[in-house]
């Protein structure tokens, strides 16, 4: 889900009160919420990732992300120096910002991580994007 940017003045407020918000559930009804969710329609973006598998778990440690992804190794990715606004709940991340370019590319980098495999779709995903499977072996 992408959102287009219209007015950049009211983005430092609302930068602030998505940066207040300590846990998921917090983030998740903030964005329910019909007046915040008009705001961010107007001034950022955002996506939403799913970690689907056995063991799959996203962990948020100040701004570094660890992805526990089925390998024996976690991979750590460091937005210390970002824009970017992630929120992470045991197999869910949700990435805002500002810019789309921003958002893109990071969501990207995640989903490249462990892409979605093509016959059960285990992998990272993203919420709104539609993957198909394939059929198995017919007997």
């Amino acid at each position: 889900m992408y959102l287009k940017v219209k007015n950049p003045v009211f983005v430092k407020n609302l930068s602030t009160n998505l940066e207040s918000t300590t846990k998921y559930s917090e983030l998740v009804s903030f964005l329910k919420n019909s007046e915040n969710k008009q705001a961010l329609s107007e001034n950022g973006y955002f996506i939403e990732l799913v970690l689907r598998g056995v063991g799959f778990r996203v962990f948020l440690n100040d701004k570094n992300l660890l992805f526990q992804v089925g390998f024996s190794h976690f991979f750590i990715c460091n937005l210390a120096g970002t824009d970017l606004i992630v929120k992470a709940k045991r197999d869910k991340v949700v990435l805002f910002s500002y810019n789309k370019e921003l958002v893109t590319l990071w969501a990207s980098y995640f989903v490249s991580l462990k892409y979605p495999d093509a016959y059960k779709a285990k992998g990272i995903q993203i919420k709104s994007k539609e993957y198909r499977i394939k059929e198995g072996k017919k007997k």
